[in-house]
């Protein structure tokens, strides 16, 4: 019977952590910034925390909530993206052509792309980490840049994908772009390494990605310390 009821309560659970991770179009081809829609961080790590209690169980019921709350809150992190143009089509296109006896390349090419995360130092949880971008792409002679887009994959302490988000930092030809997308560490989640990747698409195909890790440690003040690792 306890058995039949763990059973209920965890699908009711999981069936109201979908609809309150449910998220809106944020209409991605935006010039200046892009969010991931709306969601209830205080419904889902309550559902979490149903999960983690009815799959724990017994006397391990209130470690089996935090657990499953922090889980919850990490599927409900807000990434916010924010992307400009620093060089237009006709300097990039200069530049190259200057050093390519004037001829562009036969196909859409990355000229560059760098990430960085950041800070690397003791910060209070809930403080933004950024993961900043530096993009540069030119058209080809037979097949001009209709959309530039990079995307964000956060991986939890076990390895598994929790939370990916993408942003179109440019569109209609050739160009240099500054793009970073913005999150924030839930208060309880738990220590350890968290995996930061990212892909860079041009025209719908995968071009380049990158992967990083983040650790996050509690020091003895009870700071949440984010530092990017090698």
């Amino acid at each position: 019977m306890k058995q039949k009821l763990r059973l209920s309560a965890l699908a009711l659970a999981v069936t109201l952590t979908l609809s309150a991770c449910a998220t809106t179009g944020s209409g991605g081809g935006s010039a200046s910034a892009s969010g991931d829609g709306e969601c209830n961080p205080w419904v889902t790590g309550a559902v979490g925390a149903v999960i983690g209690g009815v799959l724990a169980g017994g006397k391990n019921t209130v470690k089996g909530a935090a657990a499953g709350a922090a889980i919850g809150a990490l599927g409900c992190l807000a990434i916010n993206a924010h992307s400009r143009q620093i060089k237009d089509a006709q300097v990039v296109e200069r530049d190259y052509r200057n050093g390519n006896a004037g001829q562009l390349p036969a196909q859409p090419q990355v000229l560059t792309y760098q990430t960085q995360v950041e800070p690397g130092r003791a910060v209070p949880a809930g403080e933004n980490v950024t993961v900043s971008s530096n993009i540069a792409v030119v058209a080809g002679q037979s097949q001009p840049i209709r959309e530039v887009k990079e995307e964000l994959v956060l991986v939890d302490t076990a390895g598994k994908e929790f939370r990916r988000s993408s942003k179109v930092v440019g569109e209609n030809g050739s160009g240099q772009y500054e793009n970073s997308f913005n999150f924030k560490f839930p208060k309880g989640v738990s220590q350890g390494v968290y995996g930061v990747k990212t892909a860079l698409y041009v025209n719908g195909e995968k071009t380049r990605e990158t992967s990083n890790r983040v650790q996050l440690v509690v020091n003895e003040d009870g700071l949440m310390q984010v530092a990017a690792l090698d």
